[in-house]
Parts: C-alpha cells; structure tokens; sequence
C-alpha cells in the first residue's frame, strides 16, 4: 500500500539550529550551520496502513559552534537551553546511537533537506557518516504525491492537516513531529478526505 517497502522502516525528523531570517539567507551569514539539536526516531511499518510504533529514539544535542541557543530556536520548537545543557550530548554520540537504532533499514522524513543536514554535521564534527547510499533516505511526500496530494504544501508538523485535522503534538520537537506523521500516514490508510487545497 502506497509504495512504502514491506517491513520495518525508520520514520524520523531533526531540529537544528536556527536564527531570524536563517530560511530567507538559506544560513549563508557567518556563523550559521545547520546543526543538529534533536534527533526524533520510530521504528514502525507502513505497507499495511497500521504504522504502529515498535520503538523510539530521541537524543539532545549540544551544537559544537553554537551551543548557546538562540532567542528564536527556544521560541519556535520549545527546546530550552537547560534541557541541551542536561540532556544533550556530542553529535558523534547521537549519531551513533542513531545509526544502531536504525540497523540498515530505509529511513523516511518530510522533505530531503534532513539527509543532507545530517551529512553537514557530519563535515562539522569530521567524521565519516556511516549512512550511505541512495536508497537509505526517502522523502515520504513523494508517496503522497503519488496518492495525488500536494504534499509540497505541508511538513511533518503540519502534515496531518491535508486531512483537515492540526496535529495533537508540539511542533518543531523531534519525536512530536514524528507522530504527526504517523497520524497522517493512519489518515491517508484510513481513507480520511483529503482538504480541497492539498489535492492535485
């Protein structure tokens, strides 16, 4: 059903840093890197439309040339400088952990830039990813796409209201993302109604 492989997948999103005007310069002002603060994971299925959760990941990180959160990371995803400060730890720690949790499966997020932010980290902290190959990321809007949904429109906090329903979990944190996801994939399995905006 919908395209997703048979079998266990990862779904899971990153929170990095950021600053006013970060998108608008796409983080070319000095001193602006895409570092990674939270890593948000689940293990579950697709095919089926069930998407049940097996297990979680979730890891801190504290940011290697910005440690000090700014005004506006706090106040767009919730992420407090104390719960870095207490929980965090370096990005080559989480990456690892990371790595285990998803054991060589196909690993799905909203959007393509997190493949390609998790690589950037990597330069930063120079360290070899240990993820590779093209068929390791996907970007589940594609399958979307293919159900005739815009899902250019939408990320994975808003994801489910292409069936007319806001997400019951914080935006912009990791694993709450995550669920918004696997609501909308439930949705999408479900035969919900598609809003008139988000149809091709």
């Amino acid at each position: 059903m919908f395209g997703f492989p048979k079998g266990d997948i990862v779904i899971f999103d990153f929170e990095w840093t950021s600053w006013p005007g970060s998108m608008a310069f796409n983080f070319k002002r000095p001193h602006e890197h895409r570092e990674l603060v939270q890593i948000g994971a689940v293990l579950t299925e697709a095919e089926t439309g069930k998407v049940p959760i097996k297990k979680s990941f979730e890891s801190m990180i504290v940011p290697r040339f910005n440690p000090r959160l700014s005004d506006y990371f706090v106040g767009l995803t919730g992420i407090t400088q104390e719960k870095v400060d207490t929980e965090g730890v370096p990005f080559p720690h989480a990456l690892s952990k990371f790595y285990k949790f998803c054991k060589g499966l196909t690993c799905w997020s909203v959007g393509k830039d997190d493949a390609v932010v998790l690589d950037e980290n990597c330069k930063i902290w120079d360290i070899n990813c240990p993820f590779f190959g093209p068929e390791t990321f996907f970007d589940i809007r594609d399958r979307l796409i293919a159900q005739g949904i815009l899902a250019e429109k939408y990320n994975s906090g808003n994801l489910t209201e292409i069936f007319g329903e806001p997400s019951v979990h914080p935006r912009h944190q990791g694993i709450a993302d995550v669920l918004t996801v696997v609501d909308a994939l439930r949705m999408l399995a479900e035969g919900k109604n598609i809003v008139p905006e988000a149809k091709k």
